[in-house]
């Protein structure tokens, strides 16, 4: 049954969630990082292993990298016939500890075009990168590209407008 449970966190976190929904801790203080569901999926391993949780990141590698198994019913089962509510203990999925972001709101596809080497590169990124979350990205495909100038191309004018790194590209008035 543990390893049903631990197989179900790595693939989706969907059935778990259902059965969980009543333990979710509005405590948990959303930082700023966000994430694609694309990119939590990568961490399925028990030395990285993330899940997603009510569109909460959790990073659960300290649970599993322990060998541990991470307990969901217990609680439950312990509570059973009393008012679950009323109890203060702080269960796993609410421990701040585990919580490093959140998934993005709406994830969006952009592509950057290198006119110096004449390249262009899609990407995926979530509506609250800012342009310079963003350039961290794309350091994957240029490891050279802080040196670069980050413009916008508006095509309607046939110009090329400055960007501020420090906004999303909703700021920056991509749409």
């Amino acid at each position: 049954m543990e390893n049903n449970i631990y197989k179900c966190f790595c693939a989706d976190c969907t059935s778990i969630e259902k059965e969980l929904i009543v333990y979710s801790h509005s405590s948990i203080n959303p930082g700023n990082k966000h994430f694609l569901r694309d990119e939590v999926v990568l961490h399925n391993k028990p030395n990285d292993f993330w899940i997603i949780l009510h569109e909460n990141v959790l990073d659960l590698t300290m649970i599993s990298a322990q060998g541990n198994t991470i307990p969901a019913f217990p609680p439950v089962i312990e509570k059973s016939g009393s008012d679950f509510f009323g109890n203060t203990q702080l269960y796993w999925w609410q421990d701040p500890t585990y919580f490093i972001g959140r998934i993005t709101k709406q994830p969006r596809e952009l592509r950057v075009i290198n006119t110096l080497t004449a390249t262009t590169q899609k990407m995926t990124v979530c509506e609250e990168d800012t342009l310079r979350e963003i350039q961290k990205k794309y350091f994957h495909y240029n490891w050279n590209q802080e040196n670069y100038e980050w413009r916008k191309y508006d095509p309607d004018r046939n110009i090329y407008s400055n960007v501020c790194l420090d906004k999303t590209l909703t700021a920056n008035g991509f749409h």
